[in-house]
């Protein structure tokens, strides 16, 4: 890549948060290589929340899980112009309880957060707590992403991989820096990744006993791909809201999502792949 785009493009390795010696003192201990990163790693070697830093704030004793209560709104207090706490409901029980608090987090991600703030304050102010500058679910924005391109790399058929890498690769936005312009604005990283195919290439049908066992021992040719991660600019029209005439179990108002690609995200899109790769096999 450095004498092909003379240095303004690159490939970086990702790194992970991942321990390579066991630390007791954390019940962590290090990979055991069972592949369910993506599930959140159960030993605690993968950083996630659930397996690392909930056992942790658990053993203080200053800290209480409930896990099947579903959160109403934010209980906000007029006279005092600020929140006091949260209205939730025992999903299992439907009985609904308060909480108070003099600091509360809104941890349930972009969407399910800011629903939680449509749906509070409501008698305060039409379009829930924090909607006083008309923007509150309002410039909703998503990866734009899904194209980019996959090949096959020839040559490597006496090699293989040891142990395994729970990241790929990354390369970085190269469009529109530099002084360079597009007729589009930001631009568009890529993230991919490259392995030897497994047994699960296989369709059972097709082989039988002895030959079946052979074909799923053998590794499969060598496979590479990456999708391209592109920037979606803000739009007042790309908004959520609350349904008003659609609700869930609980009779709380679910998303109405309403979002759509601009022209500029388009353009982009008919950009990226174009520029991943221009061969189906790929030359390594």
């Amino acid at each position: 890549m450095q004498k092909a785009f003379g240095g303004k493009r690159h490939l970086i390795n990702p790194r992970v948060a991942d321990i390579t010696e066991p630390k007791p003192e954390q019940s962590r201990v290090n990979c055991q290589y069972r592949h369910e990163c993506s599930l959140g790693c159960p030993y605690g070697t993968y950083f996630c929340t659930h397996s690392v830093a909930l056992p942790v704030a658990v053993a203080t004793v200053n800290l209480t899980l409930r896990p099947f209560f579903e959160v109403r709104q934010v209980l906000y207090y007029n006279n005092r112009k600020r929140a006091t706490g949260v209205e939730v409901v025992d999903a299992e029980t439907n009985k609904t309880y308060q909480y108070t608090a003099d600091v509360i987090f809104l941890n349930a991600s972009t969407f399910n957060s800011t629903w939680l703030l449509m749906n509070s304050a409501t008698d305060v102010w039409e379009g829930g707590l924090g909607s006083a500058s008309e923007e509150l679910g309002h410039n909703a924005m998503d990866h734009n992403f899904r194209v980019g391109a996959e090949g096959s790399v020839e040559g490597f058929d006496d090699k293989y991989y040891f142990d395994r890498c729970p990241a790929g690769f990354y390369i970085p936005r190269f469009r529109n820096v530099d002084g360079e312009e597009r007729p589009y604005l930001r631009g568009f990283g890529y993230q991919g990744s490259a392995s030897r195919e497994g047994w699960n290439r296989e369709i059972a049908e097709l082989n039988i006993g002895k030959d079946l066992k052979n074909a799923l021992s053998t590794p499969g040719s060598w496979r590479i791909g990456m999708t391209a991660f592109g920037e979606m600019l803000p739009d007042h029209a790309n908004r959520i809201a609350l349904a008003t005439s659609l609700t869930d179990k609980w009779g709380l108002p679910v998303l109405s999502i309403s979002v759509e690609l601009s022209e500029n995200e388009k353009k982009m899109r008919s950009a990226a792949p174009s520029r991943c790769c221009r061969r189906s096999a790929w030359s390594m």
